[in-house]
């Protein structure tokens, strides 16, 4: 009974088996993507409020950074659900199996397929809150709502800018880390099948070996016969 709660504590399914299970979490925070979009953000942020302190200049730069948004994300959203799909679909149950095994790294237990699973469907996730929030951002825009008090305006402008942007530079980046680990999978996958026909080699090897010593330990016992 233990162990059938331990195994469904390790397969945990929907949000909460995304990004609830500490690993994704973490994963995301120290990875250097993540770091990058903040120095990224940091660094536009500035150039903005010391170049332009006007709400309504941030205003439209507001509305051109959520319609770019609107226009290239569902093409980098596709490609993202087309390498989870690739994963998730095209791997057989063999290698699946050989990629089950838990990792010692993670305290949670989590095998390979399920540690490369989890950070797909999260960037796959994050993409699509950035479309959403781009999406919700281009509505209130339209809205054309006035705020009478010139600072506070200014404040929650550049908060949705930065917010926005951070979003829209950690998911474009995103993509490039969605790159690599699709290489490394395909490394993976690669390493697995080289290892099992080394394997069956070197047992159809060692099984012909057996079978040549036989032989000649056979020979050798019948021509003693006639010396």
């Amino acid at each position: 009974m233990d162990d059938d709660n331990d195994l469904r504590t390790r397969h945990k399914v929907s949000i909460d088996g995304i990004f609830r299970n500490g690993y994704t979490i973490d994963k995301i925070r120290k990875s250097f993507v993540f770091k990058f979009g903040l120095i990224l953000t940091c660094l536009f942020g500035g150039c903005l409020l010391f170049f332009n302190r006007e709400a309504n200049r941030i205003f439209e730069y507001i509305d051109d950074l959520a319609s770019t948004v609107l226009s290239t994300f569902p093409s980098l959203l596709g490609f993202s659900l087309a390498g989870y799909a690739l994963i998730i679909g095209v791997s057989d149950l063999k290698l699946i199996g050989r990629m089950s095994e838990p990792l010692k790294s993670t305290k949670q237990k989590l095998s390979f397929f399920q540690t490369t699973s989890c950070v797909f469907a999260s960037s796959v996730l994050i993409q699509c809150f950035t479309l959403i929030l781009a999406f919700c951002v281009h509505l209130i825009v339209k809205q054309k709502l006035t705020v009478d008090n010139e600072c506070v305006c200014l404040i929650l402008n550049f908060f949705i800018y930065i917010t926005l942007l951070f979003f829209g530079l950690f998911s474009m980046l995103l993509l490039c880390s969605t790159v690599v680990n699709l290489f490394t999978y395909g490394q993976t996958v690669h390493f697995c099948v080289r290892q099992d026909i080394e394997m069956t080699k070197n047992e159809e090897d060692g099984l012909w070996k057996d079978i040549k010593e036989a032989v000649i330990g056979v020979l050798k016992n019948h021509l003693n016969k006639y010396e």
